[in-house]
C-alpha cells in the first residue's frame, strides 16, 4: 500500500439551482480525502459551507497522535526544504512507517491513508485550513 493524494483537482463546474433551498454542492479539494460541501440548511435559512475529511476511529486518532509525537522526534529535513511533493509523501510515509513498526502497529491499508492524510495535511500543510487552500472558489 502506497499513499497517493491529488492536490490539483479538476475544478468544477457548479450549476447553482434556481431556488437557493435546493443548494447541495459536493466537490474536491484534495482528493480523495477532502471535500467541499455547500448546502442550504432550512433551520438557519442559510447557505453553509463545510470541509469534509475522513473520520478517525478512537484508535485512529490515538496512532495518530503516537505517530505525530514519534515525526516530531525524528524529522530530520525541513519539508519546506524538499521543494517537491512527491519526495515530501515519501519521506513523511517512511517515517509514518517506521514509527508504525517501532510500536508493532499494524493497519489496514484504509486506516494508513486516512492517518498519511493527516500527517500530511499537519505537517506539510496548513492543518485545519489546508483543505481551505486548495478551494479555486475562496
Amino acid at each position: 500500500m502506497q499513499f497517493t493524494i491529488n492536490l490539483k483537482p479538476r475544478i468544477p463546474i457548479i450549476n447553482p439551482p434556481n431556488d437557493i433551498r435546493q443548494t447541495n454542492i459536493y466537490y474536491p479539494l484534495i482528493e480523495p480525502y477532502a471535500y467541499a460541501h455547500i448546502f442550504f440548511s432550512t433551520q438557519k435559512y442559510s447557505l453553509f459551507y463545510e470541509v469534509l475529511e475522513p473520520t478517525l476511529s478512537l484508535d485512529e486518532k490515538d496512532i495518530l497522535d503516537i505517530v505525530s509525537e514519534g515525526l516530531k522526534e525524528i524529522l530530520t529535513v525541513k519539508l519546506s526544504e524538499l521543494k517537491n511533493v512527491d519526495k515530501i509523501i515519501e519521506y513523511l510515509e517512511r517515517n509514518v512507517r517506521f514509527i508504525l513498526e517501532e510500536y508493532d502497529i499494524h493497519l489496514d491499508e484504509k486506516s494508513f491513508n486516512k492517518i498519511m492524510y493527516y500527517i500530511f495535511r499537519n505537517f506539510y500543510g496548513y492543518g485545519r485550513i489546508e483543505p481551505l487552500m486548495h478551494d479555486p472558489f475562496i
